[in-house]
C-alpha cells in the first residue's frame, strides 16, 4: 500500500500543478488582465491633455523660436501670438469640417436604408442575368452561395453601419463639453510647457546623474525630433490629401465629399495598399454598374492622390527612420485590437520609440 502512495504522488502534484496554473491564467485573462488595462486606460485620459500639450508646445516650438526671434518679443508673448494663430487656422479649418461632416453624416444615416436596398435590387438583377448567360451555368452552386453570402454579409454591416452613425453623433454631441474642458486644459498646459521649455528640461536632467544626462538629453533630442517629424509629415500629408479628395469629389459632384475625403485620408494610415482600400472596390462598382466615365475619374483622382505623397512623403519624413510595411502593418493591427481607432496613431508611435531606443542602444545615428 506505501508502495502504491509512493507513486501515485508524482502524478497527483503534477496533476495539481497543472490545475493550479490553469486557475491562475483563467484568473490572469478574464480579471487581472481587464482590469490593468482598465487601469491603463483611465491613467492615459487622465494624462491626455498634459501629453498632448507636450505634442503641440513641440509642434509650435519652430514658429514660437521666430516670432521671438523676428518680433522680439519675450518667450510668454511669442507663445501666446503662436497659439492664438495656430488656434484660428486649425480653429477655422475644423469646424468648417465639422458642419459639413455632421449634415452629411445625418444625412447619410437616414438615407443609407433606402439606397442599401436599392442596391441590393441592382445586384439581383445583375445576379440574374449573370444566371441566364451560358457562362454561369459552368460554376458550381457553391461559388454562387459564397457570394451571395458574402453579399449579405455585407447589407448587414451598412444596416449597422446606419444605426451606429446616428448613435455615434448623438454621443459625440453629448461629449462636446467634456472635449472643451479637455481643450482648454490642453491649451493652457501647452503654453506653460513651451514657455518653461528649457527649466522643465533642466528640472528632469537635475535629476539624473551626470553621466546619464548627456545620454538622455541626445536620447530625448532623437526621440522628439523623431516622433514630432513622423506626425507632422503624416498630418500634413493626410491634410493635403483629405483637401485634394473633398475638392475633386466636389468638382465631380459626388455626394459626402467631405465624409469620403476623411475615410480617403484615414486609410492612408495603412501600409502599402493606402487609399487603395476606399478607391478600387468603389471602381470596380462603378465599372460594375456602366458609370465608365465616373470610374475613369476616379482613377485619375487616385493617380493624383498616390503621386503626391511619393512627390511630398521623401522630402517630410527622414529616410533614415523609414519604416519597413511589415512592421508597420503590424503596429497598426496590433494597436488597432488593443486601443481601438486611437491605436492606429498609437502603434506606430511605439514602434518609432522602439526603433530610435533601438538604434541608440546600438549607437546607430538616425537623425
Amino acid at each position: 500500500m506505501d508502495f502504491f502512495d509512493e507513486r501515485a504522488k508524482p502524478p497527483l502534484q503534477g496533476i495539481l500543478w497543472a490545475l493550479l496554473l490553469a486557475i491562475f491564467l483563467i484568473l490572469l485573462y478574464y480579471y487581472v488582465l481587464p482590469a490593468t488595462w482598465h487601469m491603463i486606460a483611465l491613467l492615459f485620459l487622465a494624462f491626455l491633455p498634459f501629453l498632448l500639450a507636450v505634442f503641440l508646445a513641440a509642434l509650435l516650438d519652430p514658429w514660437v523660436n521666430f516670432l521671438e526671434r523676428k518680433t522680439k518679443l519675450g518667450r510668454g508673448l511669442a507663445v501666446l501670438l503662436a497659439l492664438f494663430l495656430a488656434l484660428a487656422l486649425a480653429g477655422g479649418i475644423l469646424v468648417l469640417l465639422f458642419f459639413n461632416l455632421v449634415l452629411e453624416l445625418q444625412s447619410l444615416a437616414l438615407t443609407l436604408p433606402s439606397q442599401i436596398k436599392s442596391l441590393n435590387q441592382l445586384f439581383q438583377e445583375y445576379l440574374a442575368r449573370w444566371q441566364a448567360a451560358p457562362l454561369f451555368h459552368r460554376w458550381s452552386p457553391e461559388f454562387y452561395s459564397m457570394g451571395q453570402y458574402l453579399w449579405e454579409g455585407l447589407l448587414k454591416g451598412l444596416r449597422t453601419s446606419s444605426s451606429l452613425l446616428l448613435q455615434e453623433s448623438a454621443a459625440f454631441l453629448t461629449a462636446l463639453p467634456q472635449c472643451f474642458i479637455t481643450l482648454i486644459i490642453t491649451l493652457v498646459a501647452t503654453f506653460f510647457c513651451s514657455r518653461d521649455k528649457e527649466k522643465l528640461v533642466a528640472s528632469f536632467l537635475a535629476g539624473l546623474k551626470p553621466l546619464w544626462r548627456q545620454k538622455a538629453l541626445e536620447l530625448g533630442n532623437t526621440l522628439g525630433r523623431a516622433l514630432i517629424g513622423y506626425l507632422r509629415a503624416e498630418i500634413l500629408l493626410i491634410s493635403l490629401q483629405v483637401l485634394q479628395v473633398a475638392l475633386a469629389l466636389e468638382l465631380l459632384r459626388i455626394e459626402y465629399p467631405v465624409t469620403l475625403a476623411l475615410l480617403i485620408g484615414l486609410a492612408d494610415l495603412l501600409p502599402i495598399v493606402g487609399p487603395g482600400t476606399i478607391f478600387l472596390p468603389w471602381i470596380m462598382v462603378l465599372f460594375l454598374l456602366g458609370k465608365y466615365g465616373l470610374g475613369i475619374a476616379l482613377i485619375l483622382l487616385y493617380a493624383l492622390v498616390i503621386l503626391l505623397r511619393q512627390l511630398l512623403q521623401p522630402r517630410l519624413v527622414t529616410a533614415r527612420l523609414t519604416l519597413h510595411p511589415l512592421a508597420l502593418l503590424f503596429a497598426l493591427y496590433g494597436g488597432l485590437k488593443a486601443m481601438g481607432v486611437a491605436g492606429l496613431i498609437i502603434g506606430p508611435l511605439l514602434l518609432i520609440i522602439f526603433r530610435v531606443l533601438w538604434a541608440h542602444h546600438r549607437g546607430e545615428v538616425l537623425l
